[in-house]
């Protein structure tokens, strides 16, 4: 028989060590997953989650003092996940809502752990020394991420997202910055736990520092502000709380030049000073009218009239890909092609979650914010009460809060900041209910009733772990790996072990069934007209495909995305009258979307159906004229019939010249022997990226071909300065043009 004594000394160091360890999820970067900036935390999140609560349901069932207080925070957690389970069950796509994708790792599925995490922590983590030796660990690992940021900033680390931007661990200057955001304000209430400590307090503003500099370098607008808003909360929450007259004044004075620096920022933003710091300029250069701001606008309008057609649950977690098909606003051409989310936390839960998501979420937010300052309305009524948290702490939790949720209205959550927003909840359940010694959500203990109680609990709980751990950690996983091997296999020119990989993939996991359909779709067309695949390997990707994608497609048939890649899958099969058939289907479904009016116009015009891609182009430039792409595709059809003066005036809006940076045009020239406008067409192409080894190459032979050989050669000595690395190719061409053995058709 184990004792309950014997199990608590094994369970509780398991659930404690798997808590310490969830902060150090930040910094996990898993090079064999498919997103792996992504992917891995959220799986390892999972990991450690699952074994701490099933370590604790032991411990819960077997001791009432391992079970949580009951609180509005606990209730409003529960009621906004509990409300995201209808709305999945009641949504628009239910197995992607639970499951969702590689690279979000959100959906139900991880909400749930999210909630298991925040009972975990409220129910056991109940001591002063715990959260503080815990915050101290979350900040720990903001550092260590800040310090991988300064490699980045100094050049030994590569920036993952391209540019200067700092990513850092997590793959993304805007999750960077709302990491560090959150980790700042942390870091703000320990600097006041110890702030009579020296050593402690020179540590603390060190690591603040140090988590402004890297939030700064991120250059995340909602971030940076959310810091300067945060910094205001704070300081007016200390001038009006109860400190002594000088603590007060000092808060004032920092106040006010707060507000004096933001107002004199605003009164120089034109300056040369800000202009010419990118970070400074980025925050100065914020306008309702700038492309970035406007396509938020019209982003949030499509989330307000999804959510007029659900409006109580909305369509279901990670659904909004159905949004944007259905709602699609034309005037988002010049943005990315698919969004996934509403880049607004109150549009995103009133599309996922309907009113009622929308509503418990601002719960949560509600009932921290009311345990935060409750004591100061027993203040008010003179009654002689110890508040829980002081004024300064009261401003930084209220802070965080507030700047948190601020910075949430621009970009989204991932597994890193949801994390340490649950673990800022937690404490300030622990720390409230622990003070009020409010009821337990059950205080009957059974422990007495059966001495094989701990054995058949711990049995219990193990038959249930196992098969979870495999369900959502183990099978994702595999799943996830093998993903990946295939694109490497196929980079690497291996086609017949990336089927097998793709074969794997399906067999593991629904996580991301969506992506990896769309992945094999794109592969198997580049496979099926590839010289180096052997029959074999390309008709197995046809099979796959028969047998995974296609009745996928068909049972669903509002996946607009992956549809579209089926479409370019068919036309590499030659399967032209079906890649028409689908086109017009996804005409229905997104009828404002002109990339797939366009992309009709085009499959009519290579099948011969030339009055039919005229007609098609023309609805594709009525949809919004304001477009070039597809005001170039209805020159290019004019063009192709022998109506160039009607391709004139469609490209005038755009373009002076026919010579346009497409090739399609180039192409086209070239074939009518146009060489002026395709000479015009390559220097535009070298113009917007002088590297371009191609174009440089097909400007010399053009000018050798009308016979200027003196030119072609002078066009090869440009492309060897600009392009050192292009020398010997060049030396053979321009031999080649010496001696006129240069076949030109």
């Amino acid at each position: 028989m184990t004792s309950i004594k014997q199990l608590e000394s094994v369970l509780r160091p398991v659930i404690i060590s798997c808590l310490f360890v969830v902060p150090f999820v930040a910094l996990y970067i898993s090079g064999s997953l498919f997103f792996p900036y992504i992917t891995g935390k959220g799986l390892v999140f999972r990991f450690l989650v699952e074994i701490a609560l099933a370590a604790w349901l032991v411990l819960a069932i077997l001791k009432s003092e391992y079970r949580p207080r009951r609180s509005y925070v606990l209730w409003s957690v529960v009621a906004a996940v509990g409300i995201l389970m209808l709305a999945t069950i009641a949504g628009a796509d239910p197995v992607n809502s639970f499951w969702s994708n590689f690279e979000r790792m959100e959906g139900l599925v991880t909400f749930f752990h999210l909630l298991a995490y925040f009972v975990v922590l409220v129910s056991v983590m109940k001591t002063e020394k715990l959260w503080h030796r815990f915050l101290n660990t979350n900040i720990l690992v903001s550092v260590l991420v800040a310090i991988y940021g300064l490699f980045q900033l100094g050049g030994a680390l590569a920036i993952m997202q391209g540019g200067s931007r700092l990513d850092a661990t997590l793959g993304n200057a805007g999750y960077l910055g709302g990491y560090m955001l959150m980790s700042f304000f942390v870091t703000a209430y320990l600097l006041n736990l110890k702030w009579a400590d020296k050593a402690w307090r020179y540590v603390y503003l060190a690591v603040m520092i140090l988590q402004a500099f890297i939030l700064f370098q991120t250059a995340t607008r909602g971030s940076l502000l959310g810091l300067v808003g945060g910094c205001l909360i704070v300081l007016i929450s200390t001038s009006l709380g109860r400190h002594h007259r000088q603590t007060k004044k000092i808060s004032l004075v920092l106040l006010t030049i707060t507000v004096l620096s933001v107002g004199g920022f605003y009164l120089a933003k034109d300056s040369s000073v800000i202009q010419n710091q990118p970070v400074l300029a980025r925050l100065a250069n914020i306008s309702l009218t700038d492309t970035t701001t406007q396509s938020r606008f019209i982003v949030w309008g499509m989330s307000y009239e999804a959510f007029k057609e659900r409006p109580i649950l909305g369509w279901g977690p990670e659904n909004f890909y159905l949004v944007w098909d259905k709602y699609y606003d034309p005037r988002m051409y010049n943005q990315e092609p698919w969004f996934d989310r509403s880049h607004n936390v109150v549009f995103d839960w009133l599309v996922a979650g309907g009113f009622l998501g929308l509503l418990a979420y601002l719960a949560i937010f509600g009932s921290a914010v009311w345990f935060i300052v409750k004591d100061n309305f027993k203040w008010f009524k003179k009654e002689k009460v110890e508040p829980v948290f002081n004024s300064w702490q009261q401003g930084i939790l209220l802070a965080f809060l507030a700047s948190y949720f601020f910075h949430n209205l621009f970009i989204f959550d991932n597994i890193v900041s949801y994390g340490l927003f649950i673990t800022i909840l937690a404490f300030i359940h622990v720390k409230v209910t622990e003070k009020d010694q409010t009821n337990l959500i059950w205080s009957k203990d059974i422990s007495g009733k059966n001495p094989d109680l701990g054995a058949i609990s711990l049995l219990a709980t193990l038959f249930l772990l196992l098969p979870s751990l495999y369900l959502f950690v183990l099978s994702p996983t595999l799943a996830a790996s093998n993903l990946s091997l295939a694109l490497k296999q196929e980079a690497g020119g291996d086609f017949a072990g990336s089927l097998q990989s793709f074969e794997r993939v399906f067999s593991y996991s629904l996580l991301g069934r969506r992506q990896t359909e769309e992945q094999l779709l794109s592969m198997a067309s580049k496979v099926v007209v590839s010289n180096t695949a052997d029959e074999e390997v390309k008709n197995g990707f046809v099979n796959l495909v028969n047998k995974e994608v296609v009745p996928s497609l068909n049972s669903q048939t509002n996946l607009v995305k992956g549809r579209l890649i089926y479409v370019d899958y068919l036309l590499r099969l030659g399967k032209r009258d079906e890649a028409i058939r689908e086109l017009e289907e996804l005409r229905t479904l997104s009828p404002k979307r002109q990339l797939i009016v366009s992309n009709l116009a085009y499959v009519n015009l290579i099948a011969g159906n030339e009055d039919e891609a005229l007609t098609l182009a023309k609805e594709s430039v009525s949809i919004n004229p304001d477009n070039p792409e597809v005001r170039t595709l209805e020159a290019f059809i004019l063009l192709s019939v022998g109506r160039e003066a009607e391709a004139k005036e469609v490209l005038a809006p755009i373009s002076d010249s026919l010579a346009i940076n497409d090739n399609r045009f180039l192409t086209f020239f070239f074939q009518q022997k146009r060489y002026d406008l395709v000479i015009e067409i390559l220097e535009k192409k070298l113009a917007s990226n002088p590297a371009d080894l191609e174009s440089w190459s097909n400007l010399a032979l053009v000018f050798y071909t009308i016979g200027n050989k003196t030119q072609a050669l002078t066009v090869l000595d440009e492309a060897v300065g600009q392009n050192e690395g292009f020398k010997d190719q060049a030396e053979k061409i321009k031999q080649a043009i010496r001696e006129d053995a240069i076949d030109i058709n």
